[in-house]
């Protein structure tokens, strides 16, 4: 979705919207406002209000109302903020024919597949998917390759076999999963629906995601399990109030069904819209409950403080890197609001199609869920959840991005995360302005 795209959505919407999503200043106000004594709010809402939102410390509503009843909320006391319900998308990519990368190897740079000291415990998956190689090295890795048995183990994947996910679950809202799709393992587990198309993905994003977090061949963590959290219909959107019950049924789920089997939890959004404190204070609500959530920085070339949840407090926002020149993705978002880079450009994983056929996509969505499923490997090592950032931040390496861009200059110190197993570039600033 495009910057004007965005403009022109949000004018829409503020034009013709009946349905409002309400959000109140803390626990206390939404009870007196929904609260029966409540006599000179009754009157007005009886009967208005759609659903109800309890996320963490996050309280609100949606509620079909007129203009002047929307006016007249905006002045209670009571109410913090009250937005049409606008429209959220997945942070699409381009799809291509074929993994062949247009870029020229560059036969006397400075390559190393001496980068994994040999270990206990570490395992590696040979020929493996180039972003995955890529996570697992200091260095950038050749492209367009004409001897492939000389560059044969610059394509390994190092990782530790006993920390692969297995007591993590993996939220992923978005446009639903292949679940039967055997890359998975039969590790999906159907959770919820709020488009009213059932269960499974009528349109390949979310499919492509999972893979990327948690398949066999393409995943990061490879035992992981993935919960599927259905918000985006098949043309790759979905309201905002299904975003806010998304949230609502993580941290239900988390709390009440993962939790007890030895589950630990992370999400993955690989989705979006234009900056929304409604969306922020929804996501920062569930990570008070101890939830990770890795969220997508956008594809719009723009600081991503302009995008949810990226801008989001406390969530870990990723943008995309190209692996080929191991420079940011010219398509990235960027700023302080970005914790992270990984790799976003021709990124291949499953498709929602068939069994054999496979997708490459660029954007921050697919740079997203490689993370995610890193942050189900420190989870299984045992790092507690508020500190995923942060061991993120301490086993990183500064300034990977060798090439002066606009995008660097605007940037602050970017930096290079690796060890035995996962590698990726991470930019340090983790505060974000509220509204």
């Amino acid at each position: 979705m495009k910057p004007q795209c965005i403009l022109i959505s949000l004018l829409v919407n503020l034009a013709y919207a009946e349905e409002y999503l309400v959000r109140f200043k803390n626990p206390t106000a939404f009870q007196q406002f929904t609260s029966n004594s409540n006599r000179s709010w009754r009157q007005f809402i009886d009967n208005k209000i759609e659903k109800k939102f309890s996320i963490g410390s996050f309280r609100g509503v949606t509620m079909n109302l007129s203009k002047n009843l929307v006016n007249k909320l905006k002045k209670s006391p009571l109410v913090a903020d009250i937005v049409p319900n606008f429209r959220f998308e997945a942070f699409e990519g381009d799809s291509v024919n074929s993994a062949e990368s247009s870029y020229t190897f560059n036969a006397t740079a400075k390559y190393s597949y001496e980068d994994v000291e040999e270990e206990q415990n570490i395992t590696y998956q040979p020929d493996a998917p180039r972003h995955l190689a890529r996570i697992s090295r200091h260095y950038q890795l050749p492209f367009d390759v004409g001897d492939k048995d000389r560059y044969k183990s610059w394509f390994n994947y190092y990782y530790e076999h006993d920390y692969q996910g297995q007591d993590v679950n993996a939220y992923i809202m978005d446009t639903g999963i292949f679940a039967d799709h055997p890359e998975f393992e039969d590790r999906v587990i159907q959770g919820i629906d709020l488009t009213k198309e059932g269960f499974g993905d009528q349109n390949g994003h979310g499919t492509h995601v999972a893979g990327l977090v948690g398949s066999k061949t393409y995943g990061a963590a490879k035992r992981v399990n993935l919960v599927e959290v259905k918000v985006l219909g098949k043309d790759g959107s979905g309201e905002a109030s299904n975003v806010l019950s998304g949230l609502e049924f993580i941290v239900e789920h988390c709390t009440k069904v993962s939790r007890p089997q030895g589950k630990k939890c992370v999400a993955n959004l690989s989705l979006g819209s234009f900056r929304s404190p409604i969306i922020n204070m929804a996501v920062e609500g569930a990570i008070e409950e101890g939830i990770v959530f890795v969220a997508a920085a956008g594809n719009f070339n723009l600081d991503a403080y302009w995008a949810s949840p990226a801008s989001a407090e406390n969530v870990i926002t990723v943008g995309a890197f190209d692996d080929h020149i191991d420079t940011i993705a010219k398509f990235s978002n960027w700023g302080p609001c970005v914790n992270i880079f990984a790799p976003g450009v021709e990124i291949e994983s499953l498709s929602h199609l068939n069994y054999n056929d496979t997708l490459i996509l660029s954007g921050t969505s697919m740079s997203t869920p490689i993370v995610t499923g890193v942050a189900a490997i420190l989870l299984s090592k045992g790092i507690e959840p508020e500190m995923i950032a942060q061991e993120i931040e301490y086993l990183s390496t500064r300034n990977v991005f060798h090439r002066r861009t606009l995008f660097s200059s605007l940037l602050r110190q970017t930096r290079f995360f690796t060890t035995a197993s996962i590698n990726w570039t991470i930019h340090m600033t983790t505060k974000r302005s509220l509204d």
